[in-house]
């Protein structure tokens, strides 16, 4: 899983957008593993919900892979957050 350092280098809830941005690429970049890459995107799910585009943020939570306790519990979090 991934570690919280790496979370916060792609995080900057002042600026949402550029955080989807950064979570978009990083949850394409086969550097990380199938685990790493839905635990972005749970991350970038939030980053879509901040900017208010609850639907969208929902949809992606939704094809969420919840296999993994750690990115299940990130999507039910992201969730209640949206």
């Amino acid at each position: 899983m991934l570690n919280q350092a790496t979370l916060d280098d792609l995080w900057n809830f002042e600026d949402p957008q550029a955080s989807e941005a950064r979570f978009r690429a990083a949850a394409a970049d086969p550097a990380y593993d199938a685990d790493e890459r839905a635990e972005l995107t749970t991350q970038l799910g939030r980053a879509i919900g901040l900017q208010g585009r609850f639907e969208e943020a929902d949809a992606l939570l939704d094809a969420g892979d919840g296999d993994e306790p750690t990115v299940a519990v990130r999507v039910l979090l992201e969730r209640g957050r949206c």
